[in-house]
């Protein structure tokens, strides 16, 4: 019995981290699909509304983005820059507390990359690249480092 209930258990575990991995896999092509697309943007909000600042990292991490996403589609001055504060703040809270955690650090790089120089959110930027170029031959996880190479071969252009 004994056993039983032990197989039982790892298998369960086996589960949620595979769970665990095809959720965030899910969650990175609904981002990378939202950059470029309103309707994709409100699935990911949409996905997202669950998560609070106590949720994990990651999913704190693509909530901030998803902010960004919302401020890059929306037509009020007064809106893109709230939800542009409301990204950083988001992000940044995440990366405080995992400051090692490579997909976070991509995730501010990409955005300032990207960032109007007015709003001056690019303080990070040869820190994290640095990071990235540093720590990316250490990642086991295939699907964020075809990403972020892809995303710093592009850089290099």
């Amino acid at each position: 019995m004994k056993f039983l209930i032990t197989i039982a258990l790892l298998i369960g575990l086996n589960t949620n981290s595979f769970a665990d991995v095809e959720d965030i896999i899910e969650l990175r092509e609904l981002y990378y699909s939202s950059t470029d697309s309103k309707i994709n943007t409100d699935k990911l909000v949409e996905y997202l509304k669950h998560i609070t600042l106590n949720s994990s990292p990651i999913h704190k991490g693509y909530k901030s983005m998803s902010f960004f996403l919302i401020s890059k589609h929306s037509l009020n001055p007064i809106d893109k820059l709230s939800f542009f504060k409301q990204g950083v703040k988001w992000l940044e809270s995440s990366i405080k507390n995992n400051y090692n955690n490579i997909e976070l650090r991509f995730l501010r790089f990409s955005v300032q990359n990207n960032s109007p120089l007015f709003l001056n959110y690019n303080n990070y930027i040869e820190d994290d690249r640095d990071y990235l170029v540093g720590n990316y031959k250490y990642l086991e996880d295939e699907d964020l480092k075809n990403r972020i190479s892809n995303y710093l071969l592009l850089q290099t252009k």
